[in-house]
């Protein structure tokens, strides 16, 4: 019975997500009278064609990260499909939240799941931070001088630099507790040097042998989304509130109308393909 209701509201959760974001996509439409605008051409192949490996190289990318979970491809699968079409449209930036209870439904621990979106969106950020100061620098020669981007991009150094320092320094102070405080006070320290030390373990054994390859991944993901906004500002004729030269900015910021008819054309593709893929799983496979 508890297991029985447990599903149901899982279910509830999913539905009041999707249809949370469908509402919001509509009236993002409606607001900007995209649909009456949009002038269908052959370069919309192309985008879609952009989009789809898109959503390839993100998959593998958190495949990457999930590949010791034990998690079959299906489950996976639809995980990843329906976070990624959540994530788009979701206002507030909530569908993280969304992301990390269903990764963690998944995998059946909390912090895995809130791990898992973590480091995916860590590498994600890493990766368009680079995109964004090497398309800069090649069109203005010149490092942008954007405080939030800046600032993000110091964030994401000292991230890097206390992952590196971490194991030594946990160790250096595990031992000084050890051998100079004599005290009960200090088993529930230990234990907490216990818990931090696992969560760098765990962390530790997905980035030492996928970093690599996972921020190359989260480069080529947005040098693709790059080229897919160029596309819909200079074959799509949807004009952009910055020169060409900061088209990169809408990587960013996503205040612009060409930003919000190419997240039009992606949220379209992954619902699309998010009808095909629970069709496939939960209708067709059990009728063959």
């Amino acid at each position: 019975m508890k297991k029985t209701i447990l599903i149901a509201i899982h279910y509830l959760i999913n539905l009041t997500v999707i249809v949370i974001t469908a509402v919001y996509f509509i009236q993002k439409i409606a607001d900007l009278n995209l649909v009456n605008n949009i002038n269908i051409n052959s370069y919309y192949i192309l985008i879609i064609f952009i989009i789809i490996m898109i959503l390839i190289i993100k998959y593998v990318r958190i495949v990457s990260i999930m590949m010791y979970s034990n998690i079959n491809t299906e489950r996976i699968i639809k995980t990843y499909i329906k976070t990624v079409f959540v994530l788009i449209f979701f206002p507030f930036k909530l569908g993280e939240l969304y992301r990390i209870y269903a990764f963690s439904r998944e995998y059946g621990s909390l912090s895995k799941g809130i791990f898992t979106v973590i480091i995916d969106r860590f590498f994600d950020l890493l990766g368009l931070l680079v995109v964004y100061y090497f398309i800069y620098i090649l069109n203005n020669g010149i490092i942008f001088n954007d405080y939030l981007i800046n600032m993000l991009l110091i964030i994401c150094m000292i991230v890097i630099l206390i992952y590196f320092s971490f194991a030594r320094t946990i160790t250096v102070y595990k031992r000084y507790i050890i051998t100079n405080i004599h005290s009960k006070n200090i088993i529930p320290v230990l234990k907490y040097i216990y818990i931090l030390n696992n969560m760098y373990i765990y962390i530790s054994n997905i980035i030492k042998d996928r970093g690599i390859f996972l921020f190359i991944l989260s480069i080529i993901a947005w040098i693709l989304e790059y080229v897919a906004l160029n596309i819909t500002v200079n074959e799509l004729g949807y004009e952009s509130i910055y020169p060409s030269s900061k088209y990169v900015n809408m990587l960013f910021y996503g205040n612009d109308i060409p930003y919000h008819v190419y997240t039009t054309i992606q949220f379209t593709v992954i619902f699309f393909i998010f009808l095909c893929i629970y069709f496939y799983y939960n209708i067709l496979r059990k009728i063959k």
